[in-house]
């Protein structure tokens, strides 16, 4: 068979948290990693990054330290929060997606309970931190220096990295961010929750059910908390699987 009669194969895009980056969807074992599990599986995956982050900071012309390279608005991207106002605000986009998953949807935090959500929240704190408007900027020297600490010590970093949270603000111009109409998505949406995700709360999930029109699965699993999305040992089981047996009914 020649490379001209093999039928493509089906795109799958994964988007990366907010503190994230594309490289978790395969920073597991193979049997492990979402982004391997769907290749096995006969996808074509694509591993986002949004800009400013590790693998996103160069442009033709801007530097990240630049005001214009940060010039751009939520709906320009895509994590998932942001995935949310692409879909309400970008029609041409949302008419290209045949079924969308959150894993611990980040819309809204209003029922958060994480000791330290409030002091990212601060924006003194974000620019004392962070500096520009990247977050977690990831140098290789840092890397380096968390992968041999993450080594030496993984109680230490499981420990750090269940509860740091953070949020990159947005210049809207206006004194509120703007309304996005959650209930015009028209997307099959499929959602997971945790719950012992201190970050998003059962409460603020079962709030966006109810603004979304076309929630067709939602799976609430007790015992997980924001980092097992993507690193729990039991996410093949639990969600990787199930995902793919409902992509398979939208292709």
């Amino acid at each position: 068979m020649s490379m001209n009669e093999i039928a493509p194969r089906p795109v799958v895009f994964l988007a990366h948290s907010c503190l994230g980056d594309g490289s978790h969807w395969i920073s597991n074992q193979p049997h492990n990693s979402f982004g391997f599990i769907l290749a096995d599986n006969g996808y074509d995956v694509w591993l986002g990054n949004s800009r400013g982050n590790t693998w996103s900071s160069n442009h033709k012309t801007l530097k990240p330290w630049q005001k214009e390279f940060w010039s751009f608005r939520m709906h320009n991207y895509c994590v998932i929060v942001h995935c949310f106002i692409s879909f309400s605000s970008w029609p041409e986009l949302a008419e290209k997606i045949k079924v969308f998953f959150g894993m611990g949807p980040a819309a809204a935090v209003k029922y958060a309970t994480c000791p330290v959500l409030n002091i990212f929240f601060n924006r003194l704190v974000i620019k004392t931190l962070f500096g520009y408007r990247g977050i977690m900027q990831d140098p290789s020297a840092l890397r380096k220096l968390k992968v041999a600490i993450c080594n030496r010590k993984p109680e230490f970093c499981e420990s750090f990295m269940s509860v740091i949270v953070g949020s990159n603000t947005p210049n809207y111009n206006m004194m509120t961010p703007p309304v996005y109409k959650l209930e015009d998505i028209k997307i099959p949406v499929a959602l997971w929750s945790g719950g012992n995700d201190l970050l998003v709360n059962i409460k603020d999930v079962q709030e966006l059910i109810a603004r979304l029109s076309n929630v067709i699965y939602h799976q609430h699993v007790p015992e997980w908390q924001h980092l097992d999305f993507i690193w729990g040992l039991d996410a093949t089981e639990v969600m990787y699987m199930p995902i793919i047996e409902i992509m398979k009914k939208y292709a």
